[in-house]
């Protein structure tokens, strides 16, 4: 069964949380930095969990690999529903070319390389990163070193479990 393209509003849609950048001092409360776009770009990389690789320690493997470097750890998993996205007023798009279960939040603008974005616009970014960031629940790893996967025995909302059939 081919997985469909069109993200439903009820589906569970998950961003890899690094520390320092996505979380407080404490690592215990995300930041809204967890959801700001690289500069230059308004993607910002999320998955859709129940459409994900359906080995475990594959997907982990490869969440622990991107983006890791002496400054940013993989700590764990934000989950948030996709109808809270839309309700921040961005986009959600399905980018199954980087992986199966690969999507991307759409904001409504980049902010340039280098160069700060001008009052209205970033008043509008700030706004949409802290309502992703109220609407988010941080779910930290209890191993984030391990191989094995621990998401699926996390509470809701990271209770739809992904499809292990492809």
């Amino acid at each position: 069964m081919p997985y469909p393209v069109e993200i439903d509003e009820n589906e569970l849609i998950v961003r890899v949380v690094r520390s320092p950048y996505h979380l407080n001092k404490s690592e215990s409360r995300l930041t809204p930095s967890a959801f700001r776009p690289p500069p230059g770009r308004r993607d910002l990389s999320v998955i859709r969990w129940r459409y994900t690789i359906p080995d475990g320690r594959e997907l982990k493997t490869k969440i622990r690999s991107i983006g890791n470097c002496a400054e940013a750890r993989y700590k764990g998993l934000a989950a948030l529903i996709a109808s809270e996205c839309l309700a921040a007023n961005v986009e959600l798009v399905d980018s199954r070319e980087q992986f199966l279960g690969h999507a991307d939040i759409l904001m409504p603008y980049a902010v340039p390389n280098h160069e700060p974005a001008d009052g209205s616009i970033a008043d509008t970014l700030a706004a949409i990163r802290a309502a992703l960031r109220d609407a988010a629940k941080y779910h930290p790893d209890p191993a984030p070193e391990a191989q094995l996967w621990t998401i699926d025995e996390l509470p809701p909302p990271c209770d739809q479990s992904p499809i292990r059939s492809i």
